[in-house]
């Protein structure tokens, strides 16, 4: 990898990163909301995508404007918007059955089907240090999350997750596609759109009329996430899907650590372990230099 290569790739890393951070403070936030106000997740999930709708009209958006046509007309664009949708609905369809520790650890696993789809799709290298890196996070977030509380018998509610799992899989590599033709802000703006749709009805049915307090921190919440959208969006300019999926596995640490310091929660050995091999993962992962695809196939390109 080349100097001018190098410099694009830490970019790129620093891009993520913050996107991570701001991921954080979205969950963290909607957290402390939902135990405050008790709101329901899809209402909270309905107000980020409004909030998302609103913020990608700003002509302070990096990138460029919105472009409406290809909101409407461009078929991978809208697959983005409804594959990411439907991937979050899925997510929040299993937590009441698998419980919070066991759908994360089967959603994280995404980053695997990411690397494998770019790999054939994009023609992005993956080496065997990175697939390494991948796998010894997936076993930190499963330690994290205490997904092993839960036992490891099969049942269609897992089938679903991985199905969700596949299905964000397919959306971080969409993303890196449009990233080379398309604004960030039609990309984000996708996403909040068909988004908005795949959450409606349940919002609707779960609606209970908030507070002003609980209003203003249901805007701050979706800016949160809006900017971590748009900076991840951003980095998967720069990145190999591989590598910015991995750095986005940092989320839950932050997440965890979040919780420590403001929820007075305690975690266990294997807990503790689990983070510091996500974190370690990270840093294996950056050290691997893996390269962008440079020119994308003729069937990816427009």
């Amino acid at each position: 990898m080349n100097a001018p290569d190098a410099g694009h790739a830490r970019r790129g890393r620093v891009l993520m990163l913050a996107s991570a951070v701001f991921f954080i403070a979205n969950v963290l936030l909607v957290r402390a909301i939902g135990a405050r106000y008790a709101l329901d997740a899809w209402v909270i999930s309905s107000t980020r995508f409004l909030i998302g709708l609103a913020i990608v009209f700003l002509p302070l958006m990096p990138g460029g404007a919105v472009n409406l046509r290809s909101l409407l007309r461009s078929p991978l664009v809208i697959a983005r918007g409804v594959i990411g949708g439907t991937a979050v609905a899925i997510f929040y369809a299993t937590i009441p059955d698998l419980g919070a520790g066991r759908a994360t650890f089967i959603n994280n696993t995404y980053i695997l089907w990411g690397a494998l789809m770019a790999a054939l799709f994009l023609r992005e290298r993956v080496q065997a240090r990175m697939v390494g890196a991948m796998l010894v996070g997936l076993v930190g977030v499963g330690l994290l999350t205490g997904v092993s509380a839960h036992g490891w018998a099969f049942s269609r509610a897992d089938a679903l997750a991985i199905l969700g799992s596949v299905f964000s899989a397919i959306v971080v590599v969409i993303i890196r596609r449009l990233r080379e033709h398309e604004t960030i802000a039609t990309i984000f703006g996708s996403q909040c759109a068909w988004g908005l749709v795949a959450t409606a009805v349940p919002t609707v049915t779960g609606w209970a009329t908030p507070g002003a307090v609980a209003v203003v921190l249901l805007v701050v919440s979706g800016v949160l996430a809006a900017a971590g959208q748009v900076f991840m969006t951003a980095g998967f300019q720069r990145l190999p899907v591989a590598e910015g999926s991995l750095l986005q596995m940092l989320v839950p640490v932050g997440i965890a650590a979040g919780g420590v310091a403001l929820f007075d929660e305690r975690y266990a050995t294997p807990e503790l372990a689990g983070a510091l091999l996500i974190i370690g993962s990270c840093v294996l992962g950056a050290w691997t230099r893996p390269r962008i695809a440079a020119v994308l196939p003729k069937d990816f390109q427009r």
